[in-house]
């Protein structure tokens, strides 16, 4: 049995000639269909594991979840795609570290199920290599030069004596299964380790390495021999690696007097243990620190870009590098080790398990990226934060909720639902510390959460909706004309921003603002959700289009002018370099609440130039003024409104506490306001009456009304009243 990288220096020798100045096949990882050969080399017959099962490369080996999927997608590729003679032999390897994790009851009860004959409907057979070798596909490579099949120059699978060790299941001791109970929490009864959000924070305090900067080596080397193996110790054992790294580089020697290793040495075995003791954040730190990186990660890449996406690799609020060609995986390990590493060490491997479940998801559930032409994988992260954080407020809105109905006595009013919510945001620190099978999972619903809140459609069917539906409830049917009734019209209950006057005083002001925080809390949320995935509607580039064809003096995004030419007699609404020039202006955003109300004041602008043909624009259209001019409407009928401005004061800081994430910068807009009416403004939700499209549409036909209108088509009998 070989390790796949024995295979890759196999290959050197293919084709090479120093005559004809020929090298051999490139040093890149062997695919699925090529482990699952036969090879006759130098007399010896060999068989390679999956790259899935190589623990130097990266850590997905120590989440069981994630090794079962990805073993069930590799039999129904090969099942597939597998068109060679012979049978594919896959082989998969158990190890150690496998059994310890806590996850191996979910392996073992899958390794019984392939004892039935059929994973997926897809039918296998279990047995040892040497029984498959007569029925598998075996391919000899006679290529090799005489010297390496003498001496050490391929290095086989082999066991390691350490003392006590596992050789078969029967062996396994009674604790494997109890072993992290106590201080971890499981979370809805699987064998996952979720770590309280108190412990999440104190380990990621652990491992910021400023606080042993001030330390000498002789201190630093004490503690990385520390003994014990608790997810704190480990952090901190992480940290001081780390300090040492940046002193001295990972060839370092580390000598005590019963301890001489190096760095990466230090590192490796800090790494395995934290992948036993399922310490993710410490596990991706250690990974990020070794340079890991997943071979298959190129692939993944080009599927992206194939379904027709672009991504953009890079920390929020920092550098951001587009990827719109195919990489090598040297040229995408460079990128990452530019645009993320020196900014996020744990993003840099997090990032790269996101362009795998990407494109996971991209081929499995493709409806989940609509609307997103780039994804940007620095901001995708922030999105995945903010739904933790979403997801844990409402977790305990919930629990606080159960408790004010088991005590009748204790009154809680909207506000102190939110009293014990830490303002410090716990988003980074969660999801750093989830294993990788429950980031995919937060993934999917992070990009699913449009679907449960709702999109909002800036068309001009969402304007007229309302009429619509009120002439069909009243227009008789001609098919059956005998049970027409006259129907009676009656006044539709219109959804406000605000409580009416009537509410307020029979509910009282503090029950009425509670119940609404939750209507105020998910508008902005959305909005936010939406700015960092980029998500925008259908025709939002055809809208910015329509009114790029109405503004001579062109569009300012981002204090970045589009002139109408050559941008007009060059590309066409549905090109897409024009797609990539918007979004290029729109990326120096950094509040994603802001870039939702850019997308909608756009959609609200081109649906009023679409109904009224005559207008256009005489100045530079300046998107911000004009969502200015909305949050000026919008604050003086606030005042003016019968609630106090102190207690929608405490109102909107109570939900912007909740899901503002506090490293987002404040938009320019927010400038000629104060915070707290900006915050308001973008967390009232869009289509409701004084809603934030209302503002928009109203200061919209303010600038438009001074510009220029067209009348030449317009004859004077159609201005007379007959």
């Amino acid at each position: 049995i070989w390790p796949p990288d024995q295979l890759v220096r196999v290959g050197k020798f293919l084709g090479c000639s120093e005559n004809l100045g020929l090298s051999g096949r490139p040093p890149r990882p062997v695919g699925q269909l090529g482990t699952c050969r036969f090879y006759r080399i130098s007399g010896l017959t060999v068989l390679c594991y999956p790259l899935l099962f190589e623990a130097q490369d990266f850590y997905l080996l120590h989440d069981m979840q994630v090794v079962i999927d990805e073993v069930k997608t590799d039999f129904k590729f090969l099942s597939d795609w597998w068109r060679l003679r012979g049978r594919p032999t896959f082989c998969f390897l158990i190890k150690e570290d496998m059994v310890k994790v806590a996850g191996f009851g979910q392996l073992l009860r899958f390794l019984v199920s392939m004892k039935n004959g059929t994973v997926h409907g897809t039918r296998i057979v279990l047995g040892r290599a040497q029984k498959f070798v007569s029925s598998g596909c075996v391919e000899h490579l006679d290529f090799l030069p005489l010297w390496t099949a003498t001496g050490d120059y391929f290095h086989r699978l082999r066991e390691v004596e350490t003392g006590r060790s596992f050789r078969s299941l029967d062996d396994l001791p009674k604790e494997v299964g109890t072993i992290y109970a106590g201080s971890l929490k499981v979370k809805n009864n699987t064998s996952v380790n979720v770590p309280s959000g108190a412990e999440v924070v104190r380990i990621m305090h652990a491992m910021d390495r400023s606080r042993f900067r001030q330390c000498t080596d002789e201190k630093l080397i004490e503690h990385v021999f520390y003994p014990s193996d608790d997810a704190y110790s480990l952090s901190s054992r992480a940290a001081v690696l780390h300090e040492l790294l940046e002193r001295h580089g990972l060839d370092h020697i580390v000598v005590t007097s019963d301890h001489r290793c190096s760095v990466r040495d230090c590192l490796i075995d800090l790494s395995r243990v934290a992948g036993i003791q399922q310490a993710w954040c410490v596990v991706r730190l250690c990974a990020a620190l070794l340079a890991q990186f997943v071979n298959s990660l190129a692939p993944s890449l080009s599927i992206i870009l194939v379904c027709g996406k672009q991504v953009t690799i890079g920390v929020a609020q920092g550098p951001e590098m587009l990827v719109n060609k195919p990489l090598n995986p040297d040229e995408l390990y460079k990128v990452l080790r530019e645009a993320v590493y020196p900014h996020d060490q744990v993003q840099f491997s997090l990032q790269q398990e996101l362009i795998l479940w990407v494109s996971s998801l991209l081929t499995s559930d493709q409806y989940l990226f609509n609307g997103i032409k780039f994804i940007r994988l620095g901001w995708l992260v922030e999105a995945m934060k903010l739904q933790l954080e979403y997801e844990t407020v409402n977790e305990n809105r919930e629990h606080n909720t159960d408790d004010s109905s088991e005590t009748p006595t204790s009154s809680t009013s909207g506000f102190d639902l939110f009293s014990n919510v830490n303002q410090r945001s716990l988003g980074a620190c969660h999801l750093y510390s989830l294993p990788p099978c429950m980031v995919k999972d937060l993934l999917f619903r992070t990009l699913r959460a449009g679907q449960f809140y709702g999109q909002t459609s800036y068309t001009d069917e969402s304007f007229t909706s309302f009429d619509s539906k009120s002439e069909s409830a009243v227009t008789p049917s001609p098919e059956n004309p005998t049970k027409n009734r006259r129907l009676r019209l009656r006044r539709k209950q219109v959804v406000t921003a605000y409580p009416s006057k009537e509410s307020r005083l029979s509910s009282g002001l503090d029950k009425c603002l509670g119940s609404q925080d939750t209507g105020f809390s998910n508008a902005l949320f959305q909005r936010q959700l939406d700015g960092c995935l980029g998500r925008v509607p259908t025709t939002f580039y055809q809208s910015l289009y329509t009114i790029l064809e109405r503004s001579p003096h062109g569009v300012l995004i981002c204090n970045e002018r589009l002139d109408q030419k050559p941008t007009l007699t060059d590309m066409t609404a549905y090109d897409l370099n024009f797609i990539d020039e918007v979004e290029r202006l729109l990326r120096p955003i950094g509040d994603p609440a802001y870039r939702s109300l850019f997308v909608e004041a756009v959609m609200v602008i081109a649906v009023i130039l679409g109904r009224n043909c005559e207008l256009s624009f005489r100045d530079t259209v300046d998107i911000k003024m004009f969502i200015q001019d909305a949050m000026s409407a919008f604050s003086a009928d606030r005042h003016g409104s019968g609630l106090s401005s102190d207690m929608l004061d405490r109102a909107i800081d109570h939900s912007a506490r909740v899901v503002r994430r506090l490293s987002w910068p404040e938009p320019d807009v927010a400038q000629a306001h104060d915070l707290a009416t900006y915050t308001e403004f973008t967390a009232t939700p869009a289509n409701i009456h004084m809603g934030t499209t209302a503002y928009l549409a109203k200061a919209t036909l303010d600038r438009l009304l001074q510009g220029h209108i067209d009348l030449s088509h317009v004859t004077k009998d159609a201005c007379c009243v007959m």
